[in-house]
């Protein structure tokens, strides 16, 4: 590993030491760090590559439109439908967009819930999740952690790549991933 990947590395895992032990934190203080921590997560991706990090190469990302879009999914009745097994976002913290400009003239694809694709698969958007949410492709992600400890994924080049967060993710094949110390 040369040194700047080294010092790198070692910049990032002081970061994200810092926001682990969050106890002395106020709420406000804690809502702001995790999508902070977040940012710097997916910096440390784009600059040095997703290394061993758990990742699904066949969720890519298909738009640019909502670059680094963030929210929080769970399943269950939404504003698009009634159904139990809708996924819907929710705005969890500070920062996590409640609305969207879209572009003169853009129009989107919806997936089976009602929810625009360009959002969904958008380059680096950000998911965290909140109980179990299946995806269309077959995917089950079970998020196991607290408001600060959320199943976290993003969208890169390479696929949709674990960032933290407790939890486990099964596989169409009904193969079981478990994440972040998840049960």
């Amino acid at each position: 590993m040369s040194i700047r990947k080294t010092i790198s590395f070692l910049g990032m895992l002081i970061s994200l030491l810092s926001f682990v032990n969050t106890s002395s934190l106020s709420q406000e203080q804690k809502e702001i760090n995790i999508p902070e921590l977040e940012d710097k997560i997916v910096a440390e991706i784009k600059e040095s590559g997703i290394g061993d990090r758990f990742f699904i190469n066949d969720i890519k990302p298909i738009s640019n439109i909502f670059s680094g879009y963030r929210a929080t999914l769970i399943m269950g009745p939404s504003r698009f439908s009634t159904n139990d097994s809708s996924i819907y976002y929710t705005q969890e913290f500070p920062g996590d967009p409640t609305t969207w400009k879209l572009p003169a003239y853009f129009t989107m694809s919806n997936d089976k819930d009602g929810n625009p694709k360009d959002i969904f698969y958008s380059r680096y958007v950000i998911h965290r999740y909140n109980g179990k949410v299946v995806l269309e492709n077959g995917y089950r992600f079970i998020g196991e952690g607290d408001k600060y400890n959320r199943l976290t994924f993003s969208l890169f080049d390479e696929g949709y790549v674990y960032l933290r967060g407790k939890g486990k993710v099964i596989l169409p094949n009904g193969k079981i991933i478990k994440l972040g110390g998840g049960k």
